[in-house]
């Protein structure tokens, strides 16, 4: 019954996850347009009337994601190569550009304060991590086993099919809303991402709009979750909690090259 219940569950959620993917495709000219005005806008902005060298990024390739609207713009000036002053060749400078992708959030009400103190280790771990295009994240490596040395606590977890107590509970709910943010920012390609639902229903979990990532790397066999930047460009992540909740940022990392004539 356990087993027929659970392919239930990931029938009714890739049902869901194929109609919001088709309304992401029905929007993609429309958002691409957008984006390159906002893009434009921006470059006039920062500029002014300098000489510039745009090199514009391509933020997925991937026949099963769609280009994203970012929703806010952060602005790094960034000096990331110079040459020595000539007659003929201009100083060269860089401006770093954070396009943010997608930002997702779960919550938990119910979460305690050993729980929240695991999530919150958890997300420290992820927070700031930048991957290069191609590049992977592995749970396993990135955050590693919740120890009692890291600060972890005794929580919550689903363990042999059964509701327990063990160190690091909460975790899943990093886990899963990094898993949620990357997947809705049109990173996630067949092949190059491992996620796995729990054996039991997470009731933090909204399977409309949520995607589950168990991990539990303490003992052999290991449950993982990883995935590979498939844009051509960097990506950064910002993770923090607030009590019962995770927020994940996903954002795209582009530079813009001004040519400052001495």
């Amino acid at each position: 019954m356990l087993l027929e219940g659970k392919e239930r569950r990931k029938k009714t959620r890739i049902t869901r996850r194929k109609a919001n993917r088709r309304e992401k495709i029905a929007r993609k000219e429309k958002l691409l347009v957008l984006l390159k005005k906002i893009f434009c806008k921006l470059l006039l902005i920062l500029l002014g009337g300098a000489i510039c060298t745009v090199f514009w990024i391509v933020l997925s390739k991937s026949k099963n994601s769609s280009e994203q609207e970012p929703k806010e713009v952060f602005v790094e000036e960034t000096e990331i190569a110079t040459e020595e002053e000539t007659e003929t060749e201009p100083e060269r400078k860089f401006k770093q550009i954070k396009l943010l992708l997608e930002e997702h959030t779960i919550s938990n009400p119910s979460s305690g304060e050993n729980r929240n103190i695991n999530m919150a280790i958890a997300a420290s771990l992820i927070n700031r991590t930048i991957l290069q295009p191609e590049e992977k994240l592995l749970w396993s490596e990135k955050v590693g086993p919740t120890t009692k040395e890291k600060g972890y606590k005794e929580a919550g977890v689903i363990k042999n099919r059964k509701s327990a107590t063990d160190l690091g509970g909460g975790v899943c709910q990093v886990s899963s809303t990094l898993y949620s943010a990357v997947y809705d920012a049109g990173i996630i390609q067949e092949g190059k991402f491992f996620a796995e639902d729990h054996t039991l229903p997470s009731t933090y979990i909204d399977p409309k709009v949520d995607h589950e990532a168990t991990v539990a790397v303490d003992h052999e066999p290991i449950t993982d979750f990883w995935f590979e930047n498939t844009l051509e460009c960097p990506i950064e992540m910002e993770a923090w909690t607030e009590g019962g909740s995770v927020t994940v940022r996903i954002y795209a990392i582009v530079y813009v090259e001004e040519m400052i004539q001495n």
